[in-house]
């Protein structure tokens, strides 16, 4: 669980990954994955370009990470869907932004 609360791979409504992906609707998988991603960034309040970095260094921490790296180059596994919380804060200084980063991405089996 992040320090924050914003993720975990089991929860206390969905306790794990089968069962949230169940309760979207998804049917019986034979192989499931998610890879979650917890990072805090800090850009320049002019940088047109910080979401695409966000993204950019989210997909790195999971390529960096064998684990998660395992899971989303399986070619067994298609993405099922992905959910994501920013949180942007202003520091004390106004010429930069701080973000909080949550991402958790879910693949299944594509049989």
């Amino acid at each position: 669980k992040s320090q924050k609360g914003l993720a975990s791979h089991s929860n206390s409504k969905y306790q794990n990954v089968d069962d949230r992906y169940r309760a979207s609707g998804g049917k019986n998988p034979t192989k499931i994955g998610e890879v979650i991603a917890i990072q805090n960034a800090n850009y320049k309040a002019t940088d047109s370009l910080y979401e695409e970095k966000i993204a950019t260094a989210i997909v790195m921490s999971w390529k960096q990470s064998s684990g998660h790296n395992k899971i989303i180059t399986d070619p067994q596994m298609k993405f099922f869907g992905v959910s994501s919380q920013i949180e942007k804060s202003n520091p004390d200084l106004k010429t930069w932004n701080h973000f909080d980063i949550c991402v958790v991405m879910v693949l299944v089996d594509n049989k």
